[in-house]
């Protein structure tokens, strides 16, 4: 069989790959959407050619009995197509076939007819050509229409905690978990339970004798890295500038341009992270359950399990902890060491699109909650119960409108996933273009000014051309691809260097003055900096990479003291000469965690706080005899200050989708607020106690949100800009005798 791709960017990777099936995004057959000057449409007379790369032939080829086939079908074909037969062959490698069922039905329901399937690839071509994008391969339309039976959503992640994080140099010693709002996602049942994914779940799978290697992330997603058989590498994905090495013994390593690397082990999961000074942090595991991460400054943080599986502790070296509940294979609650809980409710019964979904959050007293449609799709959400609602609506291609109490915004993906046009609530559209390797070229901005952008194979910038055709360019020339160089519109030239570690050693300026960092020690901490004046100051750091001691060019000594779990809780400045200055900070971990509960100054003066059940600041009292309240709304907003008399300082009163809508202040007097449906400020009176007005301040916009006129009780304000928004010319016209 032949070796097939309409894509160029595939032709070098699948004739040098090392796989004895098709590989990645090949196939023996290819399907092409008729199109002319109308996406999707081939109209009398119109004609187009289409570049089919061809790369070879399967192992076990035979030169005879070779053929061509060609077919078509029209929009009217009646005959029905049987999906049963083409599920399995078409469900994604990755995707677990219990979410595959759910998927499948969105994807084939309304398909039943070749003229059905037909039409869909046409919308998805229309819509996609509304977009400037040309797609006629059938394999990138279907694609598109899986992406949308995931389910695109401008809000992708519904809710993600860092539930433990410990200082350490480098490399960072953390546990994170995050909940999407796409639908095969939440099908995954993971250590947290069904639906969270935290990044140390990120695994290797390989096949074809590692030929093909996926790291799998969240919901079956998937980087797909193919075998480059002329020097034993891989070929990544576009726009994927990492490099994935095999180690032997079904190991790898992940390298990135920065010369951090990832290292999985045999069974697929992540064993150690190096950044490039390394600093490491090492994943131990217990019945292929994470048990323990230890960074090499010898921090760790530890899990411990339920018997079924779930986490139900994690503890930090430090000792902060948190502990969870499940009610079977939901999360249901997550609670800190101060006592401070977050619930979680789901969707447990109904229709199965429906099922696994998040549909309350609540945290520090305020409930968030998320409603879902048949087709699994977030369709609203609310704080508070009916507050700050939002509605979410679809077309049939990759539309998303997210509507609120004072208008809508339209979201338009490609089938990429890639953002390509937003229109706001006033109609004002920004535009997206990409390159082949799915990297910003072109932002067309509502105005109809653009800008352009180019990348280095690392995945930075190489150049910024702005509204005005002025180019930024920069330079990596660091074998880590560190900025070496930076030049402005102006040709200004900014020299960076490094060392082999891809530590900063020096910043030359335009003007030639140097600012330099020197002394690094094997955690990648500078010992000093000397400005651009030739000052030097010196730094002393904790086993954390802390700062433990500063001292100026001067002479000024800073000497900084941290708690066992990294809060700071003494500062001894030491100036030349005179006394030593002392400030103390204050913390009750068991009840308050690591908010600030006092600082005590040298002066003798201090600030104590205080919290509320939910963690969120109720008091402030100081040594001068202050002593401000707080109160907060049902959407957990600040609603009002008042003193130890409750007498009222300010009051705060927001909209229905939580705008400042005005203020009322101790004295009576008030501010109020209109704003547009795009959230900008139209009209902000501040009124005297009986009403009047003190003074006033009305608000016009061009289609870029910048302001182009201001209208007061004295005159009106009006303002010109360049096309990078530079304010350049502002002239008033008074109204008022007395200005």
């Amino acid at each position: 069989r032949p070796i097939l791709t309409l894509d160029p960017n595939l032709t070098v990777r699948n004739f040098w790959s090392g796989t004895n099936s098709l590989p990645p995004g090949a196939s023996s057959e290819v399907f092409i959407l008729a199109s002319g000057a109308q996406p999707g449409l081939l109209h009398p007379g119109e004609k187009f050619q289409v570049p089919v790369y061809f790369t070879g032939l399967l192992q076990g080829w035979s030169a005879t009995g070779l053929a061509l086939e060609i077919r078509y079908w029209t929009a009217d074909n009646p005959d029905p197509i049987d999906w049963t037969a083409a599920k399995s062959e078409l469900r994604p490698p990755t995707l677990d076939s219990n979410v595959w069922d759910i998927i499948f039905a969105n994807l084939t329901g309304d398909l039943p007819t070749t003229g059905d399937y037909v039409s869909m690839l046409n919308d998805n071509a229309t819509f996609l050509g509304r977009l400037g994008q040309r797609v006629i391969d059938v394999s990138e339309l279907w694609n598109f229409e899986l992406q949308q039976a995931y389910g695109y959503s401008p809000l992708p992640v519904i809710d993600s905690v860092t539930d433990a994080a410990v200082a350490s140099p480098g490399a960072s010693l953390s546990i994170d978990r995050r909940f999407s709002s796409n639908l095969r996602s939440r099908w995954e049942s993971g250590p947290f339970g069904r639906g969270w994914f935290t990044s140390w779940q990120t695994r290797l799978d390989s096949e074809n004798n590692g030929a093909v290697v996926r790291i799998i992330g969240e919901g079956g997603s998937a980087r797909v890295f193919v075998r480059d058989t002329r020097n034993g590498g891989y070929f990544s994905g576009a726009g994927d500038s990492t490099k994935l090495s095999a180690l032997g013994g079904g190991a790898y390593e992940l390298r990135e341009p920065d010369g951090s690397v990832t290292r999985f082990n045999s069974l697929g999961r992540i064993g150690v992270f190096d950044d490039a000074n390394g600093n490491r942090v090492s994943a131990t595991y217990s019945s292929n359950r994470l048990e323990t991460l230890t960074h090499s400054s010898g921090a760790t943080i530890t899990l411990g399990y339920n018997g079924s599986g779930k986490i139900n502790q994690v503890t930090e070296s430090t000792g902060r902890t948190v502990t969870y509940t499940y009610q079977g294979d939901y999360l249901e609650s997550a609670t800190t060491g101060d006592g401070k809980t977050t619930t979680y409710t789901y969707q447990t019964t109904g229709i199965p699109a429906r099922l696994h979904a998040l549909t309350s959050v609540t945290r520090a007293g305020v409930t968030r909650s998320f409603a879902w449609d048949d087709r699994g799709r977030l369709s609203s959400s609310a704080v508070a119960g009916n507050q700050q609602t939002m509605a979410f609506g679809y077309d049939s291609a990759g539309g998303v409108a997210v509507s609120d109490a004072f208008g809508s915004t339209s979201f338009l993906f490609d089938h990429h996933g890639l953002l390509a046009k937003t229109v706001d609530p006033l109609g004002n559209i920004t535009s997206s273009e990409y390159d082949k390797d799915l990297r910003l070229k072109r932002l067309v901005l509502p105005s109809g000014d653009t800008r352009s952008f180019t990348w280095c194979s690392c995945g930075s910038p190489a150049t910024i051309t702005d509204e005005l055709g002025h180019t930024t360019r920069f330079r990596y020339d660091h074998p880590l691809k560190k900025m070496t160089s930076f030049i402005d519109a102006k040709g200004n030239r900014t020299n960076y260097s490094y060392d082999a570690k891809g530590n900063l050693l020096a910043t030359t300026y335009a003007d030639q003055s140097v600012e330099s960092l020197a002394g690094y020690d094997a955690a990648g901490l500078p010992a000093s900096l000397t400005n651009r004046r030739g000052q030097t100051s010196t730094f002393t750091y904790t086993p954390q990479g802390q700062i433990a001691r500063r001292t100026l060019a001067e002479g000024d000594i800073a000497d900084f003291e941290y708690d066992a779990r990294g809060n700071l809780i003494r500062v001894t400045e030491q100036p030349p000469s005179g006394p030593q200055k002392v400030t103390t900070y204050d913390y009750t971990p068991a009840t308050d965690g690591d908010r600030l509960r006092k600082v005590s100054y040298p002066n003798g003066g201090w600030v104590e706080y205080f919290y509320d059940a939910n963690g969120r600041r109720s008091r402030m009292v100081d040594s001068a005899g202050g002593d401000t309240r707080y109160e907060y709304d049902d959407a957990g907003r600040l609603w009002k200050l008042h003193d130890s008399a409750d007498a009222a300082i300010v009051e705060y009163l927001y909209d229905e989708v939580g705008r400042l809508r005005r203020i009322n202040k101790g004295n009576g007097t008030y501010t109020t607020y209109q704003h547009d449906a795009a959230g900008q400020i139209l009209l902000l009176i501040n009124h005297a106690p009986d009403g009047s007005e003190d003074s006033s301040f009305g608000y016009t916009y061009d289609e870029r949100g910048r302001r182009i006129r201001m209208e007061t009780l004295d005159g009106t304000w009006t303002y010109f800009y360049d096309a990078t928004s530079q304010l350049v010319r502002a002239s008033f016209a008074s109204s008022s005798p007395y200005v």
